[in-house]
Order: C-alpha cells, then structure tokens, then sequence
C-alpha cells in the first residue's frame, strides 16, 4: 500500500488467497493468533519508521471466512513528518472468502495535524479554498473591464474609421 502525505484518500488494495497458507494466515489473524505488522517511514530519506498493525475482523467457517473489507488509515503529521498512524476496521461489509479468491480491502485515509484531529489543510480536497472565491470575483470583474476597454479601443481607432471612411465613399458616389 501506499499513501500520499497530507492527502485525503480513498485507499484500496486487493490480496490473492492462491493457497492454503495465504488461507490459514488470514484464519490466524481473524482468531487474533498473528499479527498484521506494518511500518511507514517517517518522512522521505528517513531510516526511521513507525510500526502499526492492521486489524482483520472477520468470522471463521469450517471451509470460508467472512472478512469485513473495510479498514480506515488515520495519520498525524507535522512539518512533512509522520508522527503517528493507525488503521482500524469499520462493520459494514462482510466478503465470502476461501483460496482462490481476493480479497478487496478499501477505505478512507485521513490526515490531521499534529496530534489533534484538525485536518491537515484547512480546507476539503473537493471545494475550492474559501479565501479563493474573492480573488476569482476580482479576477473576473478586471478581465470583463480590460475585455470591453480592448474593444472599445479597437472599435475607435480602427473599425469606427473603416467605417466612415467606407462610408464617405458610398455618399461620394451616389452624388
């Protein structure tokens, strides 16, 4: 798996059970026998890295397992370092699982700052930032203004006296 830093997400990620032991691994974290340790370096070029664990949550049957697929990623981060991240399980869906079949994890991934759980950017990545909509009103008034001055300007100095002079032409010859 991989996350962009401060990126609000949707993650997905998908496991082949082909075998047995792929099949007992996930038995085994289901019963909470193994653990499903992973890290994250703290920030590019660091050689330190965080440990978390990813929790399956499932039920165990005498030939499948029923593995609830989703898994929120919660991250704290501060001046482009990772302090803290988790993952956890959210019951809303169980998969039918048995060997030869994939499992398809999916979730949310979110950032906040420092250790408190304000987002990270100050805004959504899905709405344009609020402090935006005052620079695009003034953006869009200076370009109708400079829009209709360039015209106008063209209309005087060129087209207006085209338009006379075509005009003084005609009065000419029909006289």
């Amino acid at each position: 798996m991989t996350f962009k830093y401060a990126i609000d997400t949707f993650q997905y990620c998908g496991w082949a059970i082909g075998s047995n032991q792929t099949y007992d691994h996930f038995k085994a974290l289901i019963q909470r026998e193994e653990d499903w340790r992973c890290r994250i370096a703290m920030a590019p070029g660091f050689s330190f890295y965080l440990p978390f664990n990813i929790p399956v949550w499932g039920i165990v049957e005498r030939d499948h397992i029923h593995i609830d697929n989703h898994l929120n990623f919660v991250f704290h981060a501060d001046q482009g370092k990772i302090i803290g991240v988790a993952a956890y399980p959210v019951r809303d869906n169980f998969q039918f699982t048995k060997v030869g079949s994939i499992i398809t994890m999916h979730g949310p991934v979110k950032w906040f700052l420092k250790g408190t759980f304000h987002d990270i950017t100050p805004h959504s990545h899905y709405e344009p930032l609020p402090w935006l909509w005052p620079i695009i009103a003034v953006w869009s008034l200076m370009s109708s203004f400079l829009t209709a001055l360039a015209l106008s300007c063209c209309y005087s100095c060129y087209i207006r006296p085209k338009m006379m002079k075509e005009l003084l032409k005609l009065k000419k010859k029909n006289n």
